[in-house]
């Protein structure tokens, strides 16, 4: 089963984002100004690096930490 991505589960706002994996081991870690919009920008129809593809694929669940800024 592949993650499905809902841009309204996250918020527009700064914090980090882990990327896991169906086993729950983190395979990505990464920051942003606006989550919403950082996280959204992987799972848009665009030409990605082949390294993003095969990172997204592997996605089974994506865990925010919020900050007060960036």
């Amino acid at each position: 089963m592949s993650f499905v991505f809902h841009a309204g589960e996250y918020p527009e706002a700064p914090g980090c984002y882990l990327m896991k994996n169906a086993a729950g081991r983190i395979i990505y870690v990464g920051k942003s100004k606006n989550l919403r919009s950082r996280l959204r920008s992987y799972f848009q129809q665009r030409k990605h690096q082949k390294k993003t593809v095969q990172l997204v694929q592997e996605i089974a669940s994506i865990e925010v930490v919020l900050v007060n800024n960036e």
